[in-house]
């Protein structure tokens, strides 16, 4: 007889999931780029970049502070739980969002730092400015797609303490 473990299965469910989310935004970031790129000039892009860098600080800094705030390090420990608390799993569900979130934050931080480098003829050149809007895009979806991430188990949460609230008042069992 076969034991099914569901929690891996979910968890591996959820990780193609976010794994096909952020192939399709590649593919539509790389079309967007490669279409709108030459509209732009580098440094009209670059100008976009600071709105960008202070979004992907801010979804970084928001994270972190959930995280922090659920404190799972119960899971950290020796003595593991057979059941983790709710507010561990929920900690355990926003992590994947924070680490979407780094690598954001890492790319905007590299991609405005090789913008700096990068000499005046190749900032220029139509190729440069399509790869340079495609990777913009790239991290303003991936932004997109974290904040959403990162609201989805939270409404989940709201909805189950209106729910709690609900069977207290008895008018829902």
């Amino acid at each position: 007889m076969r034991t099914v473990n569901t929690d891996t299965e979910t968890e591996q469910r959820m990780r193609r999931r976010r794994a096909v989310v952020l192939a399709v935004l590649c593919c539509v970031s790389a079309a967007l780029g490669w279409w709108l790129g030459p509209n732009a000039s580098f440094a009209e892009q670059r100008a976009l970049m600071g709105s960008i860098v202070d979004v992907a600080a801010i979804i970084f800094a928001i994270l972190g502070l959930w995280v922090a705030m659920l404190n799972p390090s119960t899971l950290l420990s020796d003595d593991v739980p057979s059941e983790p608390s709710p507010r561990t799993r929920l900690a355990f569900e926003l992590v994947p969002m924070l680490i979407l979130a780094t690598g954001d934050l890492a790319g905007v931080l590299l991609l405005l730092g090789a913008g700096l480098f990068l000499p005046r003829e190749q900032q220029a050149s139509s190729c440069m400015q399509r790869i340079h809007a495609a990777i913009m895009i790239f991290l303003a979806l991936v932004e997109l797609y974290v904040l959403t991430g990162t609201l989805l188990p939270i409404a989940r949460v709201q909805r189950k303490h209106r729910r709690d609230a609900l069977v207290r008042e008895g008018t829902m069992r």
